[in-house]
C-alpha cells in the first residue's frame, strides 16, 4: 500500500486505471456516482483544533553532598526525577518536578508557592524551612509545542544541601518507587524527552555561566588593588 502511495495514488495526479486495487477504492466509486466529487477530494482533510495553551512551573532540584569546593564543581550533585502517570501525556516517562500553573499566577513568587507545596507533598522537602538550601534562581522559560499543546514551561534552578544519605530524601514521599536521584553522567545519558533534555541544558548553561562568573570575581578584585 505504501508503494502505491508513492507511485500511482499520490494526492494531485492519481492514476487510478492503473491502479490494482481500484475496484476497491471507495473515493473512485463516489467520483463516478457524483462527477462534482473527485479522487483527490478524499481523504478529507480534518482541520487541526488549536492547541490548547498550559505553563507549568519546573523545578530541577540538585541535591548537593560534600564539600563546598565539590559542589561548585559539580561533584556529588544528584537530580530529582519524577516518573509520569501510566496514562495519559508522556506516560511513564521521567522529568524533572513539574507543575501546572494558571495563566495568571505565572509570576516567580506563585511559581515558587505552587512548587513548594508539590515538593512538600512529594519528598517532603519543606523548603520554607529549609536551612540548607544554596541556590533558588528563574533559569528562563522554554516553549513546548505537542500535537494538541502549547506547554510553556518556567524553569528554576534549586540546589539543596543534604547532609547522610541522599536515598533518605526519596524514602520520605508518598511513593517512592516514582522518584529516584540520579548522578549528572547518568542524566546526561538517559533518554529524556526533547522538551526535558532542553530544560536540562538551560540549567547547565546557566550553571557554567555563574561558575564563570564567579571565576572572574577575585581577579577582578586584584586588578583594582594593582592599579590603586
Amino acid at each position: 500500500m505504501m508503494e502505491l502511495g508513492a507511485t500511482l495514488c499520490s494526492k494531485t495526479k492519481p492514476d487510478c486505471s492503473q491502479c490494482p486495487v481500484s475496484s476497491h477504492c471507495q473515493a473512485l466509486a463516489l467520483s463516478h456516482e457524483n462527477p462534482l466529487v473527485g479522487v483527490t477530494d478524499y481523504p478529507r482533510v480534518v482541520p487541526k483544533a488549536k492547541p490548547r495553551r498550559d505553563f507549568a512551573a519546573v523545578c530541577v532540584v540538585q541535591i548537593a553532598q560534600g564539600l563546598e569546593q565539590e559542589t561548585a564543581a559539580g561533584k556529588c550533585n544528584f537530580f530529582l526525577l519524577i516518573k509520569r502517570p501510566e496514562e495519559g501525556l508522556l506516560a511513564g516517562l521521567w522529568e524533572f518536578p513539574s507543575v501546572l500553573v494558571d495563566e495568571r499566577k505565572t509570576d516567580p513568587l506563585n511559581r515558587r508557592k505552587e512548587m513548594d507545596r508539590y515538593l512538600k507533598q512529594l519528598v517532603d522537602i519543606d523548603v520554607e524551612q529549609e536551612s540548607n538550601l544554596i541556590l533558588r534562581e528563574d533559569v528562563g522559560q522554554h516553549v513546548h509545542i505537542f500535537s494538541h499543546i502549547r506547554l510553556t514551561m518556567h524553569v528554576e534552578l534549586m540546589v539543596l544541601k543534604i547532609k547522610g544519605d541522599v536515598g533518605q530524601a526519596c524514602n520520605k514521599g508518598q511513593d517512592s518507587t516514582k522518584l529516584k536521584l540520579v548522578d549528572e553522567s547518568s542524566i546526561d545519558s538517559m533518554g529524556l524527552t526533547s522538551g526535558i533534555r532542553k530544560v536540562y541544558n538551560m540549567v547547565k548553561a546557566f550553571k557554567e555561566k555563574k561558575l564563570l562568573e564567579q571565576s572572574q570575581m577575585p581577579t577582578k578584585k586584584r586588578s583594582r588593588r594593582q592599579k590603586q
